[in-house]
């Protein structure tokens, strides 16, 4: 069961109505904070609950451990970047691992993602709610 532990939160507005957008990964702008559209960009906070409309103010957890909104099966104790639907997804990351093909580093399109934290708990698959601990701005991920 997902859980929270020593979350920070930071609130603002969001872009558009969320109420369906919640423990999806989002980005702040100039003045207001918007659902992530493309796959691997850097995250600023997951939101936590469910403004019904533009312009109110939504909680953005961005320390500690989160829940967060998978979009695939993630493994326990992976990585996890922002897919392009603002969930969560580790095969980006595990893609990077594998020498050659379309998971070579070199070639693969998702090299430069950010990653948005560590799976404390596995997901079976999309929609699936999973404790996050947070790293954002970790920087891009490599393989090793």
């Amino acid at each position: 069961m997902a859980y929270t532990e020593n979350m920070q939160v930071v609130s603002g507005p969001v872009s558009a109505d969320a109420s369906s957008n919640q423990y999806k990964c989002y980005a702040r702008g100039a003045s207001q904070w918007a659902l992530l559209a493309s796959a691997g960009v850097r995250v600023d906070g997951i939101l936590q609950d469910t403004p019904a409309a533009a312009a109110r103010a939504g909680q953005f957890a961005v320390a500690g451990v989160c829940k967060g909104l998978a979009g695939e099966a993630i493994t326990a104790g992976n990585l996890v970047c922002a897919l392009a639907n603002g969930k969560l997804g580790d095969s980006a990351v595990t893609a990077l691992n594998v020498a050659g093909g379309a998971g070579d580093p070199a070639s693969d399109p998702v090299k430069g993602a950010f990653v948005v934290g560590r799976a404390l708990e596995a997901a079976s698959g999309d929609g699936s709610v999973i404790s996050v601990l947070l790293m954002l701005h970790a920087g891009d991920f490599a393989a090793p």
